[in-house]
């Protein structure tokens, strides 16, 4: 099935989200903005809807407190910092700042390593509601989306569908709950790195599971909806995206955006970079080998460890598999120029200690073997990993990390040049 995009009679990119909550609140005072537990602590009780009229209500509340609250500033665009628990409390106060012309800047409390990023999708997300006119169904607004919480969150707060990180759907696909209550959904989209195969087979004849793909500087990719559940973890793209796929290496290519004049109001990466006829991602991926026109993405260009003999790897594509150890909390493969790969762990932290002692070092490689053998079973032997050359993290030096809370490569690689060079020089 393919979505009609532009869609018929809305103004794409000729709407604000003050406006619009405003025409809402106006027109539908009555339908639901946000649906959130009746108690944080016990989801259980069930949930309870927050409509547009109570959103613009809490709103305009929120413009007399600031009004009151703030200092007199002759800036155009005066910015004031907010701090808080990630709740309602943000999207009012950042639609108030809105409407007084003025920035609210968000410090991220420091609730779990990947804060930042969970906190941004989840103030996008009350925006974005507007616009498409769905609901998002919210868990607990002190806690980290654990497996249990989601479990129960879909339980309790009966959501047609849900975006989560695959590492969440793959904790969830282990225990029979879980799996359970992600099965009685509609449909699953996954973001942030791609999903297992075995995971998804565990799911696709039950749920629709996509990948929901983007950028910060080109926004949501516009792709075509497909109802099949074959070939599920490959995307074809709208025409008016404007995205030419460009050869780099073997089969991989680099998707790049192209500018469409007619085609202007979608294609918001050159809304940023006005001046730039074509953007290109970095993001490389792969052709289906029989139905041309279906792509997946599989990495970076930043991502391919060149080694010495002149083959290499895709380190992001094999990391996953590492990671899958519940043993490790990231995983890096780096190497470059080297005859080998070398691969470097970051342990939970419940497993940090046996790394100190020979013996315990020992267990961490044999327990390791499995996963290896696995990404080896996809490498030609040249380029396969070895026990021989793996470090672990040391406790007072772990993986550098983006704001997203990603492993940021280039830095941990060279946070740890000289134990990678040692290793190599002791093999």
């Amino acid at each position: 099935m393919t979505g009609e995009l532009p869609i018929p009679n809305v103004r794409h990119c000729q709407r604000i989200i003050l406006s619009v909550i405003d025409e809402l609140a106006q027109q539908e005072p009555n339908s639901t903005w946000v649906s959130m537990p009746i108690d944080e602590g016990d989801l259980s009780k069930g949930y309870k809807e927050i409509t547009y009229g109570q959103f613009s209500n809490a709103v305009n509340h929120a413009v007399q407190w600031l009004r009151k609250t703030l200092p007199p500033s002759s800036e155009p665009s005066q910015s004031f910092a907010y701090a808080g628990s990630k709740d309602l409390r943000y999207p009012i106060l950042a639609v108030a700042a809105g409407k007084l012309g003025k920035v609210v800047s968000s410090v991220v409390p420091p609730l779990f390593p990947y804060s930042a990023f969970y906190y941004e999708r989840y103030v996008n997300h009350q925006y974005d509601v507007a616009f498409i006119r769905t609901v998002v169904v919210l868990g607990p607004s002190t806690l980290p989306p654990t497996p249990d919480i989601v479990r129960d969150i879909i339980k309790y707060g009966h959501p047609n569908g849900a975006l989560l990180p695959p590492a969440l759907i793959d904790q969830l696909c282990l225990d029979p709950s879980g799996l359970s209550a992600l099965r009685s959904l509609d449909y699953i989209h996954y973001c942030g790195a791609p999903l297992g195969i075995s995971t998804g087979a565990q799911l696709i004849p039950y749920v629709r599971v996509s990948p929901s793909i983007g950028s910060t500087e080109a926004g949501g990719y516009f792709v075509e909806l497909r109802e099949s559940a074959k070939d599920w973890e490959y995307i074809s793209f709208q025409p008016f995206a404007g995205a030419r796929f460009e050869r780099r290496l073997d089969n991989l290519y680099e998707l790049v955006f192209v500018r469409r004049p007619e085609y202007a109001a979608m294609q918001q990466v050159f809304m940023a970079h006005p001046d730039e006829s074509r953007y290109e991602t970095n993001d490389l991926w792969v052709e289906h080998s029989e139905r041309k026109g279906l792509w997946k993405i599989v990495g970076r260009t930043d991502d391919y460890v060149y080694l010495a003999h002149g083959e290499g790897l895709h380190a992001s594509t094999l990391e996953p598999e590492i990671e899958r150890d519940q043993l490790v909390k990231a995983a890096l493969i780096g190497g470059h120029s080297r005859p080998k790969p070398v691969l470097l762990i970051e342990l939970v932290p419940d497993a940090q200690t046996k790394a100190e002692s020979e013996a315990g070092r020992r267990a961490l490689l044999e327990s390791l073997q499995p996963y290896l053998d696995k990404v080896n079973a996809q490498c030609h032997p040249s380029v396969q990993l070895s026990q021989e050359l793996i470090i672990f993290a040391k406790t007072n030096k772990p993986f550098e990390r983006t704001a997203k809370g990603s492993v940021a490569r280039a830095q941990s690689l060279q946070l740890y040049e000289d134990d990678i060079e040692t290793i190599y020089t002791q093999n």
